[in-house]
């Protein structure tokens, strides 16, 4: 049977996944150090953690066959446990604190959307799939696998649909129009190994919880006077413990002045004289729900380029093509941003700091040639 390559323990490795084919084209020799030769990062990014947390409370919540308050208190329980751990937060994130308000938020607003929007009856999580790629060949025995977060039937009142949905937290909303998620080379692969063409994402967007100022997007938590809970909307104008919130189209009109003013008029009328919510009743987490059928056409596509991927690491294995495929200049400056860098530039320095070596016993690094010879 054939196989991909052998890891640093000397055993085979036969699947393939789509995280896997990533590392590959972003670069051979990342992809080598990091599946092949074992070499991890120290670092312990709380958004790991933290997208671990939000899929499992999910997870809890239609376990217990949708309990209010489960999501949030779920989440809580999980979160609490790295309040004292040692993980890097970015700026967006804040702190442990602020990722702990922001989970309890995203899991309201998912149930209240789980109730009234999302039509999920109940839910299968972490699901396997594999699939050969090259069946009664050479190649025989290579599987491409995904673990799917939520595979959900879907009421959509004409008829109930299976839907593959990954599970996201984000800094950053999807794309405005929802037929572009036919380009995305994940859904793709999804599409592809377990047969459901229905996919899409639940996309939570994290914003760190501190302030509010005009123009921020909002989820309304309770119901208002002229607002519904899970409703997004547009802050206005905030006191310290209150917010004027509009309907985001009302608030795009606002910022469309004209020469006579109309609009700043009634804005600062809006302003002065709209209805104010307390900022207990609005959030600064957002939750996207996209979802589509993807085409025969990409799926076959996303299979060859599956198995075009599974060729290339078996040749680069059996002919020791791991090589290096560099660029540190914008917009092709990879190796800035690639953990791997004080390897590939042989910066000892680097590599303690940032890199857990999976041969703590031969700390004796391989010169690479080329270094070699630039000393030279």
């Amino acid at each position: 049977m054939a196989f991909l390559y052998k890891n640093k323990n000397g055993y085979q490795v036969s699947n393939h996944s789509y995280s896997g084919g990533e590392d590959f084209r972003y670069c051979r020799k990342k992809y080598e150090l990091a599946r092949i030769q074992g070499w991890k990062l120290k670092e312990q990014k709380a958004s790991l953690e933290f997208g671990n947390s939000i899929e499992s409370a999910i997870k809890y919540h239609h376990m217990v066959a949708c309990k209010p308050n489960s999501g949030p208190e779920e989440f809580t329980r999980l979160w609490d446990k790295f309040e004292h751990a040692n993980l890097t937060y970015s700026e967006k994130e804040g702190t442990w604190e602020d990722m702990r308000v922001m989970g309890v938020e995203m899991l309201q607003i998912y149930e209240i959307w789980a109730k009234k929007y999302l039509g999920i009856r109940p839910p299968k999580f972490q699901l396997n799939y594999k699939k050969e790629v090259f069946p009664n060949t050479e190649l025989a025995g290579i599987n491409f696998t995904a673990y799917i977060d939520m595979v959900a039937p879907i009421d959509y009142s004409v008829d109930i649909i299976d839907v593959v949905l990954d599970i996201k937290t984000s800094a950053t909303p999807l794309p405005n129009k929802r037929n572009l998620l036919v380009l995305d080379s994940q859904l793709r692969s999804y599409a592809w190994v377990t047969g459901i063409q229905d996919v899409g994402f639940l996309w939570f967007i994290k914003a760190r919880p501190d302030s509010y100022k005009s123009g921020d997007i909002v989820t309304l938590l309770h119901d208002t006077t002229l607002f519904r809970a899970g409703e997004q909307a547009v802050v206005l104008t905030k006191t310290e413990d209150t917010a004027v919130i509009v309907y985001p189209d009302v608030f795009r009109k606002f910022e469309e002045d004209k020469p006579n003013h109309t609009a700043a008029k009634l804005k600062a009328k809006w302003a002065a004289e709209g209805e104010g919510v307390h900022l207990d009743s609005i959030s600064r987490q957002r939750l996207e729900f996209k979802t589509i059928h993807m085409p025969q056409s990409a799926v076959e596509e996303q299979g060859h380029v599956i198995a075009q991927e599974i060729a290339d690491i078996h040749h680069a294995t059996a002919n020791n093509l791991y090589y290096r495929e560099p660029g540190i200049r914008f917009p092709n400056n990879k190796c800035l941003l690639c953990p791997m860098l004080g390897i590939c530039t042989d910066n000892e320095q680097m590599i303690e700091e940032k890199l857990i070596n999976p041969n703590p016993e031969n700390e004796q690094l391989v010169q690479p040639d080329w270094l070699e010879e630039l000393a030279s």
